[in-house]
């Protein structure tokens, strides 16, 4: 018996030295994430994936000198990726082997960018202006999303235009460039190709409009939001979007827009939503927003919303009226679940009847 019982347990002491496998060690990944002149880059989201597997097994943040540590769950072959604000995206796949890496240094390259010179209408550069910058590009048949930036134009008219983390200048093209400068007019330019030097953007006086926000009475209504969204289609466009206040006497004034389509509107307290759709083919257009100019060209007013159709009459016998209102699913004190029924003794009145 003693032997039978010796047997078994060498047999589980066996079973459980082949089945349990040993701990593997975690081995820690650390260093610095710098720029390209080895600068410290704070708040660069540090991220560490396994070979050829999309889900992360570790991810830090950058401290203010840079550091970082990840952990590895074991050694193998890993895919760190950093992203960090005006820097390029950055991946790099490595062997961790089982002491650890000693050290690895990320180092992170600027967003390329576009040096853009913006020539005013009279063919000076547009220096010190503050302008609206829109830009659009497409990677690999993809569009991106559109770029908008409100930067300030150096002394020899010059502002830059990055086209995001994703985007490597080889492999972008169909680049889209416009500008507004409020004071002097609008611009844009085309591209194949990112550019090897600097693209200039001549400027045009383009479209104006101005006009007057009213109520239903005819009266201005002052400090309200205008807005022109310019459009292609039913759609708007990333580029050409302006809103302004009106002044005291409820006027407005949007110079310096594209040539095309846009929609106008403003939302009036206590009236609502108006607008017009508008094609700026010449100087200045004068538009009135009111409720009732819809027969004034060109443009329309945007309609009420329809209201839905009440169908309960329908449903009722002849002769019946419903009026309806909630009723808890629980009466307080124990009650029972009540629901509504019709009267039909007094069509004119609901009564609420135990279910």
């Amino acid at each position: 018996m003693a032997r039978f019982l010796q047997a078994i347990l060498w047999a589980c002491l066996f079973a459980m030295a082949v089945v349990i496998p040993p701990a593997r060690a975690a081995v820690y990944v650390s260093g610095k994430v710098v720029s390209a002149d080895n600068a410290p880059v704070a708040g660069a989201s540090v991220t560490l994936f396994k070979q050829d597997q999309a889900q992360p097994v570790d991810s830090a943040i950058s401290l203010g000198n840079g550091a970082y540590v990840v952990k590895a769950p074991e050694a193998g072959t890993y895919r760190i990726t950093v992203s960090g604000k005006d820097f390029a995206a950055f991946n790099q796949e490595f062997q961790v082997p089982a002491s650890g890496l000693p050290s690895l240094d990320l180092k992170l390259a600027p967003l390329p960018a576009l040096r853009l010179k913006v020539l005013g209408i009279d063919g000076k550069p547009d220096a010190g202006a503050s302008l609206q910058v829109w830009g659009s590009f497409t990677v690999a048949g993809r569009a991106l999303p559109p770029v908008a930036r409100t930067p300030t134009s150096s002394a020899d008219g010059l502002v830059s235009m990055t086209a995001g983390r994703d985007a490597s200048p080889a492999l972008i093209s169909n680049i889209t460039i416009s500008i507004r400068d409020a004071h002097q007019g609008c611009g844009q330019k085309t591209l194949d190709r990112w550019p090897d030097g600097e693209v200039v953007i001549p400027l045009e006086k383009g479209a104006h409009i101005g006009g007057t926000v009213v109520d239903d009475d005819g009266k201005p209504v002052p400090h309200v939001e205008v807005i022109a969204t310019r459009m292609i289609g039913l759609l708007p466009t990333p580029a050409g979007r302006v809103s302004v206040t009106t002044n005291d006497a409820g006027e407005y004034d949007i110079p310096a827009l594209f040539y095309g389509t846009y929609a106008v509107r403003t939302m009036i307290p206590g009236v609502g939503m108006r607008g017009r759709v508008l094609t700026l083919t010449k100087d200045k257009l004068e538009v009135k927003l009111n409720p009732d100019d819809s027969t004034r060209q060109p443009g329309f007013n945007l309609p009420p919303a329809p209201r839905m159709p009440n169908i309960l009459p329908r449903l009722a016998p002849p002769g019946m009226r419903w009026h309806w209102r909630l009723l808890p699913p629980i009466l307080p004190n124990g009650g029972q679940r009540q629901q509504q029924t019709p009267d039909h003794d007094n069509p004119g009145e609901q009564t609420a009847r135990p279910a």
